[in-house]
């Protein structure tokens, strides 16, 4: 039937659309005008940069706030008190635990003046603290600290507390040499005035003149260990040869030393600076009587004996000469000072541990005889190969070494002691027709000797 002329025709785009299964659903119809779009991209733009606007005020606020309450718990009450209220509690308590409490307690307490104190307070060896007359003097002198006697207990506490912190320096020692003998003959000065025999009669002179007299020409840091038969004098012997001159005096040490630090025996290395502390602490240990517990509390043999292993490694005889001493001493001091017929002994590693050590092998191996002549072990392949190689490139010391493993058997069944503390036995030491100092390269000395020598000559 032919189309009507009366239907009305619509335009394509007014129809209905129709939905075909199976076809593809149509795109979302994008923003027809480019107008709109600015807008959109305007108020996108809009949006995206009022977002972090409010988020950057956000945050920073929380990181103030957060910053605010941190430093509220750091800062603790006793942070809040003045520094020199600070100073005199720790000055009283004397805790080496409160400066690490904070880095703000630190940065208070880490000053030269407190240092000094510390430094006067653990090593000044006060020859009559119940003296009431130089008191002010006394005082004056260690300012900030108030001045009070410590036993020794307390001193030794003290001390390895100083000892064991990085502060405590070969400069800061040095520095207070001469404060620790002033602070001394404040003392003895005192007693002297006051002994019925010199009452009226001790002269006017020049104080500080008369320290440095004394250490010109007394030299008191030859001196580093007092004779064992006899306590300390708490009368000290002044006399005068001039008004401002003392030629006589106490032979009590103004410095005391009563531990000895571990992480200081270790080397590793073995700094110029570690040898002098070593030889420091050394000349001034204290030996106010046979007591084993205050050698056991000085230093313990685990410690010595790693230091002597460090020592032979890092090829150093000197180090090796102030250990192999202050072990026979601390042994000997705990075993109620035994006399003869107890030797000294090491390790037989020790002595094959030494002869790899190339050129430094000879020094180090008559150090370690010279101490522990029964330990070094005769049947060790190592050290018996060395010892031939010695002798046949003509060494003296390996010839006689080679003489002497052969016959160590006989010389430990004899019950032999062949040296003692460093000097040889006359009357058991074999020397095989060689004179003792080709073999061992110096003189005949004790280790009280040798060390003595050591001390002056550095």
């Amino acid at each position: 039937m032919p189309p009507s002329s009366n239907i009305l025709n619509l335009p394509a785009s007014e129809l209905t659309p129709v939905r075909i299964r199976g076809k593809r659903k149509r795109p979302k119809t994008p923003l027809s005008s480019q107008d709109s779009s600015n807008e959109q991209l305007h108020h996108d733009t809009r949006h995206s940069q009022a977002l972090p606007a409010k988020k950057r005020k956000s945050k920073g606020g929380n990181a103030r706030s957060r910053e605010s309450k941190t430093a509220s718990r750091r800062s603790s009450r006793l942070e809040s008190l003045p520094v020199e209220l600070i100073e005199q509690i720790f000055l009283d308590c004397l805790e080496f635990n409160l400066p690490r409490a904070s880095p703000y307690l630190a940065a208070v307490l880490s000053t030269d003046l407190i240092y000094r104190g510390l430094i006067l307070l653990s090593f000044w060896n006060d020859p009559a603290p119940d003296d009431h007359v130089s008191t002010t003097i006394i005082e004056s002198t260690f300012r900030p600290f108030r001045y009070t006697p410590l036993d020794l207990a307390e001193r030794h506490l003290l001390q390895l507390s100083v000892l064991n912190c990085r502060w405590f320096t070969k400069q800061r020692i040095m520095g207070l040499i001469e404060t620790f003998f002033k602070l001394s003959l404040h003392r003895w000065i005192s007693i002297a005035r006051d002994a019925p025999r010199n009452r009226g009669r001790v002269p006017p002179f020049n104080f500080d003149g008369t320290v440095e007299w004394i250490i010109i020409h007394y030299d008191p840091m030859y001196r580093f260990q007092d004779t064992l038969d006899q306590p300390h004098s708490r009368q000290p012997l002044l006399s005068f040869k001039r008004p401002d001159s003392i030629v006589k005096y106490s032979s009590q040490s103004p410095i005391a030393v009563l531990a000895f630090p571990i992480r200081l025996l270790q080397g590793n290395p073995w700094t110029d600076e570690k040898v002098w502390l070593l030889a420091f602490l050394r000349k001034h240990v204290t030996i106010t009587q046979r007591d084993p517990e205050f050698w056991a509390k000085l230093v313990t043999e685990d410690a010595i004996r790693e230091g002597i292993r460090s020592a032979i490694l890092e090829r150093n005889p000197r180090v090796l000469l102030f250990l192999i001493e202050l072990d026979d001493s601390c042994r000997q001091a705990k075993a109620n000072w035994p006399q003869r017929g107890v030797p000294y002994t090491l390790p037989g590693e020790y002595f094959v541990m030494a002869s790899r050590q190339e050129q430094h092998a000879i020094p180090i191996l008559r150090l370690l005889i010279r101490a522990a002549p029964l330990s070094v072990p005769p049947d060790d392949a190592e050290l018996t190969e060395w010892t031939i190689e010695s002798r046949d490139r003509g060494e003296v010391f390996g010839s006689w070494l080679a003489k002497y493993m052969q016959d160590l058997p006989v010389i430990i069944k004899r019950g032999e002691e062949v040296f003692r503390e460093g000097r040889p036995d006359p009357s058991t030491c074999p020397l095989y027709g060689w004179e003792y100092e080709t073999v061992f390269g110096a003189q005949p000395k004790s280790w009280f000797d040798e060390l003595t020598m050591a001390m002056i000559t550095r």
